[in-house]
């Protein structure tokens, strides 16, 4: 007779941040930062090297709950505290760059992006609730940022037309012409500041953490920037469900909710959405989608 024994098994999904592949398909280069206790690029690059002023600390490494993942890294920095990307030979006119941050706090100037390596004040900023491309004013929606909420910014530069266009958490924000290149590089061996202020008008800066950076060699189009941000609605988000499987039996379980597009890699090994089990103990499960 089969046992009917009942037997309660653990699912423990993980969706993480793991933005290696997000079923983009472009030949050009992308150097991405997990910030996972170092400042080294996930693959090609050079590290990213820290740069404080105002006084402030150097800022700390922190992990989520899952450290063992290399998606689980955050830094956060003091304010005066920021990052220097080397863009050694990689980068001038037509580049994309994100990046996964938050303010503690926010009220004047904010510097986000400084593409002089400190020598002008002109750059992009958030003053006080909104993006600021100073000297040239406000852009985009007025008073659409809050302190201590993480907001995917990307910013996407064709440097045929100078156009750049703007995004947050994946949804088209606004665009700015740049005939004065401003927020441009001036060669490809100029570094990219990020949070760091010039000392002309010194110390326009808050404290706040990075979760991830890219810069790429090219123009992203609104489709990469939203399976971009797919992959961010995800981060740390924990589903748990408890099965009741009998003995000598199977089922599924499925990663739901999901693009197809992505990666699936299940503790078991297995590479699809859903998986079959048939455990015989109570057991959990993982996955980390990329």
């Amino acid at each position: 007779m089969k046992n009917k024994n009942v037997i309660s098994h653990l699912v423990k999904i993980f969706f993480m941040i793991c933005i290696v592949s997000n079923g983009i398909t472009h030949s050009q280069t992308t150097q991405s930062y997990f910030f996972n206790g170092n400042f080294n690029p996930y693959a090609s690059g050079s590290p990213l090297v820290e740069q404080i002023s105002c006084g402030a600390d150097y800022g700390d490494f922190t992990t989520s709950p899952d450290s063992n993942d290399m998606c689980s890294g955050n830094f956060c920095f003091e304010a005066g505290g920021g990052l220097s990307f080397q863009n050694t030979n990689f980068i001038t006119s037509t580049f994309s760059i994100n990046l996964y941050c938050s303010f503690n706090s926010l009220g004047g100037w904010t510097r986000i992006i400084d593409f002089s390596n400190s020598t002008q004040d002109a750059g992009i900023y958030l003053l006080n609730n909104s993006l600021n491309f100073y000297p040239n004013g406000d852009v985009g929606p007025p008073n659409f940022f809050n302190p201590g909420t993480y907001y995917l910014f990307s910013f996407t530069r064709d440097g045929a037309s100078g156009l750049i266009t703007i995004y947050v958490n994946g949804i088209l924000f606004s665009s700015y012409n740049d005939p004065s290149n401003l927020y441009n590089l001036p060669s490809s061996t100029s570094p990219i500041v990020f949070f760091y202020d010039d000392p002309i008008f010194a110390c326009e800066v808050k404290p706040g953490c990075i979760k991830y950076l890219d810069v790429r060699d090219y123009t992203m189009d609104s489709s990469d920037v939203a399976n971009l941000w797919t992959t961010f609605q995800y981060e740390e988000e924990e589903i748990m469900t408890n099965l009741a499987v009998c003995d000598s039996t199977s089922t599924t379980i499925t990663a739901t909710g999901l693009p197809t597009s992505g990666t699936f890699l299940w503790s078991t090994g297995e590479t699809t959405p859903s998986i079959d089990i048939s455990p015989t103990t109570t057991t959990s499960y993982s996955c980390v989608y990329s």
